[in-house]
């Protein structure tokens, strides 16, 4: 497929000029957390004048190596199909921190597309605290809460992501004709905000969870004060998560979210999202997740 544009240059006869469209390619999304299975989602490449190729991929070959070894053949799921791609997953292996994956998708008539990374290790989550501070300023049916988040971060470059809900009911429902009970659990996804000014661009990028890298505290312990807004100030459970993010994931979330902020702004440049794929286009990533509940002080 070609693309034609027409140029008028003054009372000449216009110049037809022929824009041969770009190959297309794989695109594999991929991203390996905490022990879940994985799952991939691959697609057609098009270029910036086309719509978007959903075509269903059926006849690849997603292969997934750890260490080196092939560990598993990506089963096709015949039953889901979205605009994000076709759902290959896997049916035993999962994400294990240290260990370092690689991804490797064929399909007839394209090239091989592959990409890897080190699934980044757990960091332990250590002194938290939370405190309700007072109604709001600008939201006075909101009340400010404040966290306090400490962790030990190991020498080198890292990437975190920080995350928190505040859980507003929970009940346990028996199953019935089962001796089993399931759980139900209402909660607030919060939007953590830095009260350090170093990090007003995080703030400004990032909605909800909010990542940034250890430039700060590079192979030390973190102390981080975040703040966060709530509904119902007298529910007093809250659920912090610390994410450990693979560098190339990242990337991918910073140039989503600018992407995102930046759209429909005829004066912003355009934004290119993080590919970290060979001899094709997507993401392979990921992350590692660690959690912990704790009860607010007044």
């Amino acid at each position: 497929m070609a693309f034609v544009v027409l140029i008028v240059i003054g009372c000449g006869a216009p110049e037809i000029l022929y824009l041969p469209s770009p190959p297309r390619e794989l695109v594999i999304n991929c991203i390996g957390y905490s022990y879940h299975p994985w799952y991939a989602y691959l697609s057609l490449s098009s270029s910036i004048l086309e719509r978007p190729d959903n075509e269903v991929i059926h006849d690849a070959t997603v292969n997934l190596y750890e260490d080196g070894v092939l560990v598993e053949t990506f089963a096709h799921d015949t039953t889901m199909s979205s605009p994000g791609g076709t759902r290959y997953y896997s049916v035993i292996s999962t994400p294990k921190p240290g260990k370092r994956y690689k991804i490797t998708a064929a399909r007839p008539g394209f090239p091989t597309a592959e990409s890897e990374f080190l699934q980044p290790d757990s960091i332990a989550l250590g002194s938290l605290t939370v405190r309700v501070i007072g109604p709001n300023v600008t939201f006075p049916s909101t009340t400010d809460v404040q966290f306090r988040i400490e962790f030990t971060d190991p020498l080198g470059e890292d990437f975190y992501e920080l995350d928190a809900i505040h859980i507003l009911d929970s009940t346990y429902y028996d199953i019935p004709g089962t001796n089993d009970s399931s759980l139900y659990m209402s909660s607030q996804d919060l939007r953590l905000a830095f009260i350090d000014p170093a990090y007003e661009e995080n703030n400004d990028l990032f909605f909800s969870a909010i990542a940034f890298n250890d430039s700060y505290f590079d192979g030390k312990t973190a102390t981080l004060d975040l703040t966060a807004q709530v509904y119902e100030p007298e529910k007093k459970t809250y659920v912090v998560y610390l994410r450990h993010l693979s560098k190339d994931y990242y990337n991918y979330l910073k140039t989503v979210y600018l992407q995102g902020a930046t759209s429909g702004d005829p004066f912003a440049q355009p934004v290119l999202l993080e590919n970290n794929i060979k001899d094709g286009y997507g993401i392979f990533g990921g992350f590692t997740q660690t959690k912990k509940p704790l009860q607010a002080q007044n």
